[in-house]
């Protein structure tokens, strides 16, 4: 089914959006895709997980996680805020993220060097 546009009051269209369709069936929709689609994430996520397990033992599995947890901690310490940072920043000058994917790197490089 091909998306319909929709014409606003200022003469510009939003792809994908119904004309006869009210506010509240567009957020009742969305929320309905949105539920499904992470129904259908954790569902993927469970059969992998069940596979990894099945292939590597239930031993080798938790050393497994164990890894996989200090790597994320890690990450989400190298990180430090610095994307929060640039999408509450009112500036969108391209220095600005230049300088935030420099300091993500050398973060990041620093990170993995202390692992």
């Amino acid at each position: 089914m091909a998306p319909r546009l929709l014409v606003q009051s200022g003469g510009t269209s939003i792809r994908g959006l119904s004309s006869k369709m009210s506010f509240k069936h567009q957020v009742v929709r969305g929320s309905a895709y949105m539920s499904l689609r992470l129904a259908a994430g954790a569902g993927i996520g469970l059969i992998g997980i069940t596979l990894l397990t099945r292939f590597i033992g239930p031993t080798n599995y938790g050393i497994f996680a164990t890894a996989h947890a200090t790597l994320v901690y890690f990450i989400t310490m190298t990180e430090c805020g610095i994307g929060t940072y640039l999408i509450r920043s009112e500036r969108d000058s391209p220095e600005d993220f230049h300088q935030g994917l420099t300091l993500l790197v050398l973060f990041s490089g620093v990170g993995a060097a202390a692992a």
